[in-house]
């Protein structure tokens, strides 16, 4: 029972408090005298439920966002890092262009000139 209520419980938390809600408002306006007074407060409950929604969606998108822009910063950066890393390794043969026989002077296992 235990493992029930917990995993209903985010769905109850997110949707059941405002439902809830709005079933309780719609019984006062149904049968009882305080009509105008129930309608307004359901007007206001949705409004502050769509309000909240629209915040957290828009809240989400945000950090999202935040969170691409990171990642590409990062990413950028990584590449450039390597980039530089690879033009101040100097080269044995003294060629640039990219042919074979060009020789990393450090590499220890002797990988570009075998």
């Amino acid at each position: 029972m235990g493992t029930i209520i917990a995993f209903l419980w985010p769905f109850i938390w997110k949707y059941g408090i405002g439902v809830t809600l709005l079933v309780i408002i719609g019984a006062i306006f149904l049968f009882s005298t305080f009509k105008k007074q129930a309608a307004i407060l359901g007007l206001i409950a949705l409004m502050a439920m769509g309000i909240y929604t629209y915040g957290v969606y828009d809240g989400k998108t945000y950090i999202q966002s935040k969170w691409d822009v990171a990642e590409k910063n990062a990413l950028d950066k990584g590449t450039n890092a390597r980039k530089d890393a690879e033009n101040e390794i100097p080269v044995i043969d003294g060629t640039t262009d990219g042919v074979p026989g060009e020789c990393l002077s450090n590499d220890p296992y002797d990988r570009d000139c075998r």
